[in-house]
């Protein structure tokens, strides 16, 4: 038994009893069996892989995408997983069942932001990107957004 079970092990009992759930209940949520859980509970099981991450941290979050994230990003920590920007372009999906990608989800964006995630952003070899910037009155109009991409791209360049 590792460092890295026993503290997976109690970061989702925790969870699971902070989001007032039984075991079952979890189980039935997340798609897998309560024994599973059990074992992972109680560190007889190593931490899982992503998959099966995403599948408890959707069990515990029900279909609020914020609390998806602090779930998720707090069980693959403990699991000993590195987050980078694909991970979550895999896993992150709305209530719907839609992934939802940086650049089109403001919701997503100010989530990361209010769990204190970086957010990355892709350039590619002329140092250009597909971005926008926006507040919590919307996006900044068009020319604004313009001269901030110019501004990146003349710094990079």
């Amino acid at each position: 038994m590792t460092t890295e079970n026993i503290s997976f092990a109690t970061c989702l009992k925790s969870l699971r009893k902070e989001h007032k759930l039984t075991i079952r209940e979890l189980a039935e949520r997340s798609d897998t069996s309560h024994s599973y859980l059990s074992q992972l509970e109680n560190s007889r099981r190593n931490p899982p892989k992503p998959t099966m991450i995403k599948q408890l941290s959707k069990g515990l979050s029900g279909n609020d995408d914020s609390k998806f994230l602090r779930v998720y990003n707090l069980l693959m920590k403990e699991a000993g997983y590195n987050i980078d920007w694909q991970v979550y372009d895999e896993v992150y999906q709305d209530s719907t069942g839609k992934i939802l990608k940086q650049a089109t989800s403001p919701e997503f964006v100010k989530a990361t932001f209010n769990h204190n995630v970086e957010m990355p952003i892709y350039l590619n070899s002329n140092n250009e990107g597909c971005f926008y910037f926006f507040n919590d009155d919307g996006p900044f109009p068009d020319d604004i957004q313009e001269k901030l991409r110019l501004m990146i791209k003349t710094i990079l360049d």
